[in-house]
C-alpha cells in the first residue's frame, strides 16, 4: 500500500475555528443551549425574499460584475454613508463589497502587510482576526484592554515596533475617546482597519476613525453598513 506523504502548509499554523468545535460538542450533548452566537432564530423580511427571487430571474445577476461591487449597491451605500456617517466617500475614498466582514478584514489584512510584518490586537479579539493575520503570514500581538475592555493607549504605545501595520478596532463598540485620540494616533502604526457595525452604540462619547478615513492618512475602515 503506497504511504502517503504529508506536506505541511501555512494552515497548519492557524488556529481552528472554535464554532464549529462548539457546535459538534452541542450536538453531542442534547438540551445544550448555547450562547456563544447572536443567531437569530426567524428569517429575513418577506420583501427581501421577493427582492431575491426578482433578481435571480435577471440575467445580469448571474454575469460577472464589478470585483468591488454591484454599482447601484456601491451607490446605495456612499448614500447611506453620507446621510447616517457623514462620510463623504468621494474624497478619495473607494467603496469594497464583500460577502461579510471576515472576507472584509482578509482583504484589509493582505492589502496592507507583507510576510513577517505585525498586527496588534487589543483583548478580547474575534478569533477570525487572528486566523486571518496568520494566515497573511504575519504575527498578532496581543495587548490587554481596561477593566471596561477600552483600549490602554500605553499598552498599544509599548506594543509598537517597526514592524507594526495595523490596529484592528473591534465589532464591541469601543472607540477612541477624545482625550485619547491624539496620543493613540501617534502610536497605532501605518494602518488601522476596523471592522465594526456601523450603528454601533459606544459606551461613552468617542471619536470614531470611520468620520476621518482616508487614503491620505493610510487608514482602512471596514465597516457593516447597517
Amino acid at each position: 500500500m503506497p504511504e502517503t506523504i504529508r506536506a505541511f502548509t501555512r494552515m497548519d499554523q492557524v488556529q481552528a475555528p472554535i464554532i464549529p468545535i462548539i457546535g459538534r460538542m452541542i450536538r453531542q450533548t442534547p438540551g445544550t443551549i448555547s450562547l456563544g452566537q447572536g443567531v437569530v432564530h426567524y428569517g429575513p423580511p418577506p420583501q427581501v425574499a421577493d427582492a431575491v427571487r426578482a433578481a435571480l430571474s435577471r440575467v445580469s445577476t448571474h454575469e460577472y460584475n464589478d470585483g468591488a461591487g454591484i454599482p447601484a449597491l456601491v451607490q446605495r451605500i456612499a448614500k447611506k454613508l453620507a446621510a447616517e456617517n457623514q462620510i463623504d466617500v468621494s474624497r478619495g475614498s473607494r467603496i469594497m463589497v464583500t460577502a461579510g466582514a471576515n472576507m472584509a478584514f482578509m482583504h484589509a489584512v493582505m492589502a496592507t502587510t507583507a510576510p513577517g510584518d505585525e498586527v496588534i490586537l487589543p483583548t478580547p479579539f474575534y478569533f477570525n482576526h487572528e486566523m486571518a493575520i496568520d494566515m497573511a503570514g504575519c504575527r498578532a500581538v496581543r495587548v490587554p484592554t481596561d477593566d471596561n475592555y477600552q483600549l490602554r493607549v500605553d499598552a498599544i504605545a509599548n506594543a509598537v515596533t517597526s514592524r507594526t501595520r495595523a490596529l484592528p478596532s473591534r465589532s464591541t463598540g469601543d472607540g477612541w475617546t477624545a482625550g485619547d485620540t491624539p496620543a493613540a494616533r501617534a502610536h497605532a502604526g501605518r494602518v488601522r482597519s476596523g471592522v465594526r457595525r456601523s450603528r454601533a452604540v459606544q459606551p461613552q462619547p468617542g471619536v470614531s476613525h470611520l468620520g476621518r478615513a482616508g487614503p491620505r492618512d493610510g487608514r482602512l475602515p471596514v465597516t457593516h453598513p447597517r
